[in-house]
């Protein structure tokens, strides 16, 4: 029987807007914020920690003569065919004094949440009949210990792999979906500063599954800070709702995300960042089915060596890309998003706290995750060249070749 103050009770009976407000508590109340213990730096009024619930973000209206469109622009404002809506994060109309020069097209404001990165919003209007919307926003200054500007070649970066992923659907491992950035605008101008786009993202995962689901942040499984109000942590709850057993864990939310990192990086040529932030658990409300999801996958760096071995195109912005021909940090990037992201901000969170709810030995869990990965991708010696792994120091400024050399990757 699932304890009264189960998170998951009576999840059954809930409606996808119900489901779509438990998701948004989980991204800003059940999260310890950023590993790396730099905080976003928002005003307490953005922040998605804070307690006020909903934010306005500014909506601009200009020509589409003079900017840039691709893809879907969902109707969240009005707007007609010789315009098109950029939105910008409030904060940063008032304090980046550029921005004074295009006030004047404000037309209006939409409601929206903020989620745990920041500058992503949540559009959820329950008076009308529409999907609620993800929009990501342009952030030129420090957002934890990075500026997020969301400039041309990010923006084109994020709707080219996105699309890239969305033709490929047909193929993804079963338990494997994401979530798609499915249009943007970029706002054009003469002055440097005044070069901004916005993403446009979809809440269902794709490929799409049509019945009622949970989205739930991998961070919030092994959050600390704030609990869930019985003092357990959510992926304690998870055991519970699901009965789940050491095999069945592995099983349900380990595997899955072992299998989707390799589809990637084995069969996409697509090295994705598999971060905390990044990776959430779809569960499916009927079936109790788990699927991994990924966002923002614009961050995925293109390895080209392995694209070219799967006689695939090569057709990408240069932003975040492996060419044998001009970089040379293809191996320590390789070891980096899986050694690190992947197997430190979540791998081994996860492992840790279902060894904590159920006393069951961590090392026989490590043991079991190594053999899988191992088992499944056979040609990783030669895919990783080195016994070492590679890290980030944990300070502001790092960039692309800040790697720290470790020893003992813990799963390979």
């Amino acid at each position: 029987m699932i304890s009264s103050e189960n998170f998951f009770l009576n999840i059954h009976s809930k409606t996808q807007d119900e489901l779509f407000d438990m998701y948004i508590y989980l991204e800003r109340y059940i999260n310890d914020g950023s590993p790396s213990g730099f905080e976003l730096g928002l005003p307490a009024s953005y922040s998605p920690f804070g307690h006020q619930k909903s934010v306005h973000i500014p909506v601009l209206l200009d020509s589409w003569k003079n900017h840039l469109q691709i893809g879907k622009i969902p109707n969240i404002f009005s707007y007609t065919q010789e315009n098109i809506p950029f939105f910008v994060h409030p904060f940063i109309l008032d304090e980046v004094a550029i921005f004074e020069d295009i006030k004047h097209l404000i037309v209006n404001t939409v409601e929206v949440q903020p989620t745990a990165s920041g500058r992503t919003v949540f559009w959820h209007d329950k008076r009308q009949s529409v999907v609620p919307w993800f929009i990501k926003l342009h952030y030129p200054t420090l957002l934890g210990r990075f500026s997020r500007e969301l400039n041309l070649f990010r923006w084109l970066a994020i709707l080219e792999r996105s699309r890239e992923l969305f033709t490929l659907t047909s193929i993804f491992p079963k338990d494997f979906c994401f979530l798609y950035d499915a249009g943007g605008t970029f706002f054009q101008n003469k002055e440097p500063g005044l070069n901004f786009g916005t993403i446009f993202r979809e809440t269902a995962p794709s490929p799409k599954l049509g019945s009622k689901y949970l989205l739930i942040p991998s961070f919030s499984l092994f959050a600390t800070k704030n609990n869930n109000g019985n003092g357990t942590s959510l992926l304690s709850d998870l055991i519970e709702f699901c009965d789940l057993t050491p095999d069945r864990f592995l099983d349900l939310l380990i595997f899955p995300l072992i299998n989707s990192y390799i589809f990637l990086i084995r069969k996409l040529g697509m090295i994705p960042e598999f971060n905390a932030q990044n990776v959430l658990y779809e569960l499916d409300i009927a079936s109790k089915q788990v699927r991994v999801v990924f966002r923002d996958v614009g961050d995925c760096f293109i390895d080209f060596e392995i694209r070219e071995m799967e006689n695939l195109h090569l057709n990408f912005c240069s932003y975040k890309t492996l060419d044998p021909l001009r970089h040379h940090d293809i191996f320590q990037r390789r070891s980096f998003a899986f050694d690190f992201k992947l197997s430190h901000y979540i791998l081994l969170p996860l492992l840790n706290e279902f060894s904590k709810s159920t006393s069951f030995s961590r090392s026989h869990l490590v043991l079991r995750v190594k053999e899988y990965f191992k088992s499944k991708f056979p040609a990783y010696p030669k895919y990783f060249n080195s016994e070492k792994w590679y890290s980030y120091p944990n300070e502001f400024g790092v960039n692309r070749d800040s790697y720290i050399e470790n020893s003992d990757p813990i799963f390979r």
